[in-house]
């Protein structure tokens, strides 16, 4: 008995299985042209279906999700990433227009031992701001991210000493 290579026989194995999903070759018969004429009149005289009859409504189904409003999915969202629960009501304090992080400097030992002065507060490893949901210090800059309630976004920040963010505008500015 001779060995087959194994693509022939994939080849083969396709075939088998792929003719019963997609059916076998049609097989024509010759067909006589007053056969041809009566099918084709046959289906000419078929009536075409009509289209499902659609109901006027004033609602929009499915409009939004079913199970979880937009809000439902940002609170998700900020709770995934960490943040604390009173930055989150609505009943805080108001927001003011003026919205800057600013990085006043940084005093930095090893990964352990910094602390970084970001709008007036000195910060560590051990102390942050409620809003920050993330930081990480080197030597050159800060790698922030800073949860905005206004916007209810997570913002990506890099800041270098001297350099303020304005979230509302979304510029960054030198010291």
């Amino acid at each position: 008995m001779r060995k087959m290579p194994i693509l022939y026989i994939c080849i083969a194995c396709a075939v088998v299985l792929l003719i019963p999903i997609f059916g076998a070759p049609k097989q024509t018969i010759a067909q006589t042209p007053n056969q041809v004429a009566a099918q084709s009149t046959a289906e000419d005289t078929q009536p075409e279906k009509e289209p499902p009859i659609r109901i006027e409504t004033p609602y929009q189904p499915f409009d939004q999700p079913l199970v979880l409003t937009e809000d439902d999915i940002i609170r998700i969202r900020i709770a995934l990433a960490g943040v604390d629960s009173d930055v989150l009501d609505e009943g805080g304090p108001a927001i003011n227009e003026k919205r800057l992080i600013r990085l006043s400097g940084i005093a930095y030992t090893n990964s352990r031992q910094w602390s970084v002065w970001i709008n007036g507060a000195r910060l560590t490893p051990q102390t942050t701001l409620p809003q920050i949901i993330d930081m990480s210090v080197h030597r050159a800059y800060v790698d922030l991210k800073w949860f905005d309630r206004a916007l209810r976004k997570i913002i990506k920040i890099r800041l270098r000493p001297n350099q303020v963010y304005d979230i509302a505008t979304g510029v960054l500015l030198p010291g």
